[in-house]
Parts: structure tokens; sequence; C-alpha cells
């Protein structure tokens, strides 16, 4: 009878840590969640960091969900998380952030410089290659607004941190995004600037 307690007990013990850690991941691109990214900033904000944080924003997101569908939509959420986290590094860490079609990412160490080059190697990969989903026939274009911020041996219980944050992303959209053209069934599809899922059916 102890014994089968016992084993009870580790099996409890087990499933409270499985659960535990399922309550910090978001269910769609299996990123960190909002409360991931709060006990992150909680438990690393009391020490000195240097690094990068990256702020993303998929521009016109909800063209996919009326255009196509939800289900397309979550495809395009977790293939950017995807290509984020290839382009950024393995030791990168990305969570949903606010709202659905934001992201945030920090990456520890290395320096300006260092995060500028993997930024634009993100950005480089999503303007040469377009995404491809089940059940959709035709290739899908994306373009994101990204904002950087360095830090030197700063703090990231700083609440000044994520308003200079959004401040890049701000920056960002007021650049324009390049004009894309892509084909599908023999017909151009002219991408307009800061659209997202731009598309012929």
């Amino acid at each position: 009878m102890r014994a089968l307690l016992l084993i009870a007990a580790s099996s409890f013990a087990i499933l409270a840590g499985h659960w535990k850690r399922l309550a910090l991941v978001d269910p769609i691109t299996r990123s960190g969640n909002s409360l991931a990214l709060a006990r992150f900033f909680r438990l690393k904000g009391r020490e000195a960091f240097t690094g990068s944080l990256f702020l993303l924003d998929i521009d016109g997101f909800a063209k996919v969900n009326s255009n196509l569908s939800y289900a397309a939509g979550d495809g395009i959420l977790s293939a950017v998380v995807t290509r984020l986290a290839i382009c950024l590094g393995k030791s990168a860490k990305i969570f949903r952030y606010k709202y659905g079609d934001e992201f945030l990412a920090i990456v520890e160490g290395g320096t300006l410089f260092r995060g500028d080059k993997a930024k634009q190697r993100f950005l480089t990969d999503l303007q040469r290659n377009a995404f491809f989903l089940p059940g959709i026939d035709h290739s899908i274009n994306i373009s994101v607004s990204i904002g950087h911020l360095f830090i030197d041996r700063g703090y990231l219980s700083d609440s000044s941190i994520i308003d200079r944050l959004e401040d890049k992303l701000r920056e960002s959209k007021k650049r324009p995004v390049s004009k894309r053209n892509i084909e599908n069934r023999g017909r151009d599809a002219e991408v307009s600037e800061n659209m997202l899922a731009n598309y012929r059916r």
C-alpha cells in the first residue's frame, strides 16, 4: 500500500510539473506566453543584464484571418516564431506579447552590432522566402515591423525599458515596407506597403 502511495505521489508531482510548464507556453506558437514573460522579468529583473530585446509586430495580420482562415493565421504565427528563433539563435527566448500578432524576443549577451545583424538576417529571410501552408494553394508573403533595443549592463526591472522598446517598434512602423509582387495561378498580386498575406486566390 505504501509503495502504491509513493508511486501515486510521484506521478502527481510529475503531472503537476508538466501542467506548470504548459501554463507558461502559448498553445499555438509554443513560445512563452505572458505569464512566462512576467516570470522571466521577475527572475532576471534584479540582475545586471547585457543583451538585445526585439519587439516584433506582424503588419496587417488581421487580413490573414479574414481573407484566408484562422487556421492559416495560426500557421503564420508559428512559422514566424520558428524563423525568428533560427535567425536569433538557440539562446533566444521568445514570448507572445500583448496582442496576438506581437512577439518579444530576448537574447542575452552579444553586442549592438550583433543584434542589428540578427534583426537584418530575419527581415531578409522574410523578404526572400514566402510561406507555404497546408491547404493553401499559393504562397503568402508577409512584412513585419521590429524594434531592437540593446542593453549594456542594465536592469530589466527598469520599467522604462519596455517603453523604450515599444518606441523602437513605433519607429520601425514609420519606415515604408518595400512593395512586393507575387504570382499565383498565373496572375500578379501587387503587395502594398505594410500589408500582410498579399496574395491572389
